[in-house]
């Protein structure tokens, strides 16, 4: 728990998660003490959440294991010496690739989750 509240406090972008379940959580009250008939989600929502998670872990590792088998090259490249070159790039440059990589990765879990509840 201790090693939780040290993250949270170094990377402020985790805060995201405890926020998240606690609106999770406490929407199907607001919502019954707004409308008494309205109905709420289930759990199946979250789960749909984390196996989408899981699946998105599995695919990404897999892919890595697949470069460093196929790709050797690829592989010591991603590993080693991408961050050498990123931190070559100019300032403009590191803000487009860094977004552009966090909007991706938010893309492809907005899809799979998606896709686990259709």
């Amino acid at each position: 728990m201790n090693v939780m509240f040290k993250l949270l406090r170094k990377y402020s972008e985790f805060w995201l998660i405890p926020i998240a379940l606690v609106l999770f959580f406490s929407a199907p009250i607001a919502l019954r003490f707004i409308d008494p008939t309205a109905a709420t989600y289930d759990a199946g929502i979250l789960q749909a959440v984390i196996a989408a998670m899981v699946q998105f872990l599995f695919i990404t590792g897999f892919v890595y294991l697949f470069i460093a088998i196929r790709l050797p090259q690829i592989f010591t490249y991603l590993d080693e010496l991408l961050c050498n070159d990123f931190k070559k790039l100019e300032r403009s440059l590191k803000v487009k690739v860094s977004l552009s990589l966090f909007f991706g990765l938010v893309l492809c879990m907005l899809i799979l989750t998606w896709a686990m509840l259709n």
